[in-house]
């Protein structure tokens, strides 16, 4: 091997370390956390409010399930962080995190279907629960392109569905 073509080598090297300290920067994970944090937070808001003006038993379900989405969700995190921490990959992790929070959000989908009688709720969370229980076996890739298209067609779906329910 000639003296040309290991020096390139190293310089390639050190171009490619110095690319992923760019592109892995600290702001992006910040900014990721609060957007996490901020939406379990509106969750919370949002589901303390779903039972306003209702009384007795109705507003406990209401208050008892829009709870349940912040605490499955911060529950969720926790099991993902204790199996990163206890040596789960970042591929994995990869896999991992979407695919529970489909199944997170279909289970609560349908126990909101069944709380409120509520149809639209009942097809979304068949259809997270479908997303999250076959994604896995996709691997890193194809499994966020199905949560990435798949997620974005059932919440684009029901954000449509229940736009036109409120304007009647």
């Amino acid at each position: 091997m000639n003296e040309k073509t290991s020096g390139d080598a190293r310089e390639m090297l050190d171009l490619i370390d110095g690319q992923q300290r760019r592109v892995a920067p600290v702001p992006a994970g910040t900014v990721f956390g609060a957007l996490i944090v901020g939406s379990i937070v509106a969750s919370g808001v949002i589901g303390s409010r779903i039972g306003r003006g209702l009384r007795g038993q109705s507003q406990f379900s209401g208050a008892v399930y829009g709870i349940s989405w912040t605490l499955c969700s911060v529950a969720f995190a926790l099991l993902g962080i204790g199996l990163v921490s206890q040596g789960m990959s970042g591929d994995l992790a990869g896999v991992f995190f979407p695919s529970a929070y489909a199944l997170m959000c279909g289970t609560l989908y349908l126990a909101g279907a069944a709380l409120y009688h509520d149809r639209l709720q009942l097809a979304l969370g068949i259809a997270l629960l479908a997303i999250g229980g076959v994604a896995p076996f996709l691997g890193l890739g194809p499994n966020l392109l199905l949560m990435a298209i798949g997620g974005g067609v059932v919440y684009g779906t029901g954000a449509i569905v229940t736009a036109r329910s409120v304007r009647r």
